[in-house]
């Protein structure tokens, strides 16, 4: 039986925008592109070209998402971010370096820099490595996006209601990667449902990894639906 998932591309950069582009064409293009989130990065050097291109794929229907600034760490900001850092997100996990005040205006610059560019206004903020870091629930109902994606799964405000969704990744560039997320990919698929269905979640390189097989036959064998169908369903 097919199972639906929650599709989106990590890391949309400059320096990535063309393996992006080849992922949607080559992968992805059986999907419905308002079913597909695109994770764009924006505090890098975007030029001209590459706003265009980015208007092009917002004007196919695939929907953007705010992702961190710069999408690197300046700092390791204590002890549990050395460990998130050494284990999951290595200089990824922007948010764990900033403090709270630094990352509600993060937030709201990312927000901004779409509405600068001509872009609409994204619904979603999905901050590198999903670690949040220092804001709270609260916190984030202040700020200009309307809903969240951390490890756990997607929160939506006002309300403020946290659907807990499983999680795919692929990012396998080494050997205990591979093995690791082989197996939690498969466990977390076969253990989806209707009502709860996994996030694929894709990075650039990924068809260049060490388990680019899964994630091509797990292609095949999923639907793409959107975030935002799962809270119509429950409202």
């Amino acid at each position: 039986m097919r199972k639906n998932v929650v599709i989106s591309i990590h890391d949309v950069m400059p320096e990535t925008l063309d393996r992006v582009e080849w992922i949607l064409a080559e992968h992805l293009d059986r999907f419905t592109p308002s079913n597909i989130l695109l994770l764009i990065v924006p505090g890098l050097q975007w030029d001209d070209s590459q706003i265009e291109r980015l208007h092009t794929l917002q004007a196919k229907g695939y929907e953007f998402a705010g992702h961190g600034w710069l999408h690197r760490i300046t700092k390791i900001g204590g002890l549990y971010h050395a460990v998130h850092s050494r284990l999951i997100s290595r200089t990824a996990g922007e948010h764990l370096s900033y403090s709270r005040d630094e990352l509600k205006t993060l937030l709201n610059n990312n927000f901004q820099w779409f509405a600068d560019h001509g872009f609409n206004a994204p619904t979603m903020y999905v901050p590198p490595a999903w670690a949040m870091g220092k804001l709270s629930p609260a916190d984030l109902n202040q700020l200009p996006f309307s809903a969240y994606e951390t490890t756990s799964g997607i929160r939506s405000f006002p309300q403020g209601q946290l659907k807990k969704l499983p999680l795919l990744g692929f990012e396998a560039d080494n050997r205990p990667r591979a093995l690791f997320l082989r197996f939690w990919n498969w466990l977390n698929l076969t253990l989806s449902s209707a009502r709860k269905p996994a996030r694929l979640s894709i990075h650039p390189y990924d068809f260049d990894y060490r388990i680019a097989d899964q994630l091509s036959t797990m292609l095949t064998q999923v639907d793409a639906v959107s975030w935002q169908s799962l809270f119509v369903a429950d409202s």
